[in-house]
């Protein structure tokens, strides 16, 4: 796993695990087609960032950031990772960066992906969503991403907002433990998103815009 970490502190290497081997279902191909559109014939676009570290003294580099990405995948660790990459086969094929937290489960479950740690951050913690909005806005102008992907939770906020000023794509899917009310981090990041997928149908009277594609751990995946 290479990347650039934007937490402080050190966490240990772990060993590698193996991850459940799971398809996109039929129901999911919207998201698929959402991440393939913008990645194909995009890559001519994308720009080298030469110093692209340039003024983030305070976090610790652990790889290079100048390749760019077709697609950035964004979540919190713990079940919003789960999902996360549960739909990985959405975006097969296509350069693509993660953002999460420097926790043991992202360390082993993108162990051979390129991740960059955020801050910490809860929904009400002013301090790391401006130190989050500044690591989005460095992160997003070296990597230049036609597609952002998130399943919330905090962290999904920032990047969304500075994704849209920057005019990436934002498609975010609702959680699964989200059946009649919507998240805070989803109705935060509606306004900016250009799909919001969601996992019960319950939720579409509250998000009319959104579009059901069915659960993403359900029973015929």
């Amino acid at each position: 796993m290479t990347g650039y970490d934007a937490s402080d502190g050190h966490a240990p290497s772990l060993p590698p695990a193996d991850a459940p081997q799971r398809r996109v279902a039929g129901a999911w191909k919207p998201l698929a087609t959402a991440a393939s559109s913008a990645a194909n014939g995009s890559s001519s676009s994308l720009r080298v960032a030469r110093d692209p570290f340039a003024g983030l003294q305070a976090q610790r580099v652990r790889g290079r950031v100048d390749d760019g990405a077709d697609v950035l995948l964004v979540c919190s660790t713990g079940g919003h990772l789960l999902e996360l990459y549960a739909l990985r086969d959405a975006w097969v094929g296509a350069s693509r960066a993660w953002v999460t937290f420097d926790y043991s489960d992202a360390r082993t479950l993108l162990k051979n992906e390129r991740v960059f740690f955020a801050h910490t951050q809860q929904p009400r913690s002013p301090r790391n969503v401006v130190r989050n909005l500044a690591f989005a806005w460095r992160l997003m102008t070296r990597l230049r991403p036609k597609v952002m992907i998130t399943t919330g939770a905090a962290v999904a906020v920032p990047f969304a907002w500075i994704g849209r000023a920057r005019g990436t794509r934002v498609v975010y899917v609702e959680s699964a433990t989200r059946i009649d009310t919507p998240s805070l981090s989803c109705r935060l990041v509606h306004p900016f998103a250009d799909r919001i997928f969601v996992q019960w149908p319950e939720l579409l009277r509250l998000l009319p815009h959104a579009e059901y594609a069915g659960g993403i751990f359900s029973a015929d995946r």
